[in-house]
């Protein structure tokens, strides 16, 4: 049986690397304020506050608390109505309905959150970041071809881009192609070994392949570096109780 709590929701292995993008997504916005010479102070005011409910949101390794992915919804939408050009605002609007839609299950929320990345990239198609939420949400979303196509187009624009072998992992995993997705798993982990999100996503790949002594030692690894997450340690139970 898969280690995967929750394979008949949208949750699975996608709220295991939500951490990591929500940590790209903030540090991309904080960057993109300064460079953009917006003339809407409300639309700045408004999106440091989706910011700062982001940052709120990405302290929480249980995902069980929706609220200020919602909260950081209805500030960054409306730093996008104050600036319609404002694409940071788009990012973090995606960001954030896609999160809330991943806690509570929510089809209609992913739905939301790849038409607003998909206005992001009209925006600016050859931003990698906004290729690489677009790719995650249509993965989440269930287009897993799409998904895998845009994050090929992601990694032409950007071969150092974070994130990429996780989510092309993750597409794979998705596929049925298991032992090619844990190889994007293990790629990054090289990059990123203290990423407790990872070794979670590579214990899953293990767990399907039936080698659940290997799925072990990774969640085993994900409770080390993150006592807290409560994902590695469900899917640690079910490993056991296999």
């Amino acid at each position: 049986q898969s280690a995967r709590v929750s394979e008949d929701t949208l949750l699975g292995c996608d709220v295991d690397i939500a951490k990591s993008i929500v940590k790209v997504v903030g540090k991309s916005g904080a960057a993109v304020t300064t460079e953009i010479a917006t003339d809407s102070s409300s639309a700045f005011t408004a999106f440091t506050a989706g910011v700062q409910q982001l940052n709120v949101a990405a302290g929480d390794l249980s995902y069980s608390r929706p609220e200020a992915y919602l909260e950081g919804l209805k500030w960054f939408e409306k730093a996008v109505q104050s600036d319609p050009e404002f694409l940071a605002a788009y990012i973090g609007a995606g960001w954030c309905a896609s999160a809330s839609g991943q806690i509570r299950s929510d089809r209609e929320s992913i739905r939301r959150a790849v038409a607003l990345f998909e206005k992001a990239k009209k925006r600016e198609k050859d931003n990698s970041l906004v290729q690489i939420c677009l790719v995650y949400n249509r993965i989440v979303f269930g287009e897993v071809d799409l998904g895998i196509r845009d994050i090929r187009a992601a990694m032409s624009l950007d071969e150092n881009l974070a994130e990429a072998n996780c989510f092309l992992g993750y597409g794979l995993h998705r596929l049925g192609k298991l032992s090619d997705a844990e190889a994007c798993f293990r790629r990054e982990l090289v990059s990123s070994p203290n990423a407790p999100e990872l070794h979670n996503c590579l214990g899953h790949v293990l767990s399907d392949m039936g080698n659940v002594v290997d799925a072990q030692k990774e969640f085993l690894q994900a409770i080390e570096i993150a006592p807290d997450f409560a994902d590695a340690h469900a899917n640690m139970g079910v490993c056991c109780f296999n």
